[in-house]
């Protein structure tokens, strides 16, 4: 009988356990904050991945500029710039208040897992960023860069995917939007003005962004201002030492970098240089292979035997 009755016992056991544990997991608000704490432990996922998706032809046979070395400092700054407008269902339109996509501290934590993908990344691929958010909804943006502008294209926003054509990103300092501009659709495909995807997509000058983040925004001309060179008044070291500080940290792209020293290679002397001038000028030319080591020499000699 002890035996019987420890059997018994063991089997109630057994079963009230199985039923508690069916009965806490199947808890719909057990469900729900197992959910909230694993968005909690990852709030974003960052991926690089194929250029695929909704883009052109043309647009995908364009080589992307990565990898990129873009400063934290830089990405922080984009995120938090980053809001958006929503449009309500009534005729009253858009709203005036702007809402933040991306929360300080997820903008923070991101910014060096952005700028680690950007430097893994080849020139077919893209970065997919997804910013989970158990009470708001899900952002998700493909990011890359072409021509020295790096783009975001938003494919969704709190939950809110692009083709339901009720919230655009709104236009934040240096941001401007992909293909026809500031044109947007009351309501997509019926009336003109131009493409709703345009809203979705935004461009951001890449050169002056960082530049102004490093703290060299007098450098560079803001876009749209009056045609001028940082570079007037310099001589030729001066601006050959400048073309190559700024393309070996990623500022300008091989094709301007090669252009420019090509151009301050043709221009007028108008300016006396000392032999030290001279010799690291020709010196940078050879270490950058625009002249080979044998003419090099050649111009070092000839500078030499010129000296007093």
């Amino acid at each position: 009988m002890n035996f019987q009755s420890k059997i018994s016992r063991l089997s109630i056991s057994f079963f009230l356990t199985i039923f508690i544990t069916l009965f806490v997991f199947s808890d719909p608000s057990f469900a729900r904050s197992k959910k909230r704490a694993a968005s909690a432990k990852k709030p974003f996922k960052v991926l690089i991945t194929s250029m695929g998706g909704d883009y052109s032809t043309k647009l995908k046979k364009n080589k992307n500029q990565h990898p990129y070395d873009i400063p934290e400092a830089a990405f922080l700054r984009i995120l938090n710039n980053f809001d958006y407008q929503f449009k309500r269902r009534s005729l009253s339109g858009w709203e005036k208040k702007k809402r933040r996509v991306f929360p300080p501290k997820v903008a923070s934590s991101a910014a060096k897992y952005l700028r680690k993908a950007f430097l893994k990344a080849n020139s077919s691929q893209k970065i997919v960023f997804t910013h989970f958010s158990p009470t708001k909804g899900n952002t998700l943006v493909d990011i890359f860069i072409q021509r020295e502008k790096i783009n975001f294209k938003f494919m969704m926003v709190h939950g809110n995917g692009k083709a339901t054509g009720r919230w655009i990103i709104s236009k934040g300092y240096l941001m401007h939007y992909f293909g026809t501009g500031t044109k947007l659709l009351s309501v997509q495909g019926i009336f003109g003005g131009g493409n709703f995807i345009d809203a979705c997509w935004i461009r951001i000058p890449l050169i002056q962004y960082i530049a102004e983040v490093k703290g060299e925004g007098k450098l560079l001309k803001a876009s749209g201002g009056k045609k001028g060179s940082s570079f007037k008044g310099k001589n030729k070291l001066v601006k050959l030492k400048k073309l190559t500080s700024l393309f070996h940290r990623s500022l300008i792209s091989k094709e301007d970098y090669l252009v420019k020293v090509d151009k301050v290679r043709r221009e007028k002397a108008g300016e006396t240089l000392t032999i030290e001038e001279e010799l690291e000028y020709i010196k940078i030319l050879k270490d950058e292979k625009f002249i080979t080591r044998d003419a090099y020499l050649q111009k070092k000699n000839v500078l030499l035997e010129n000296y007093d």
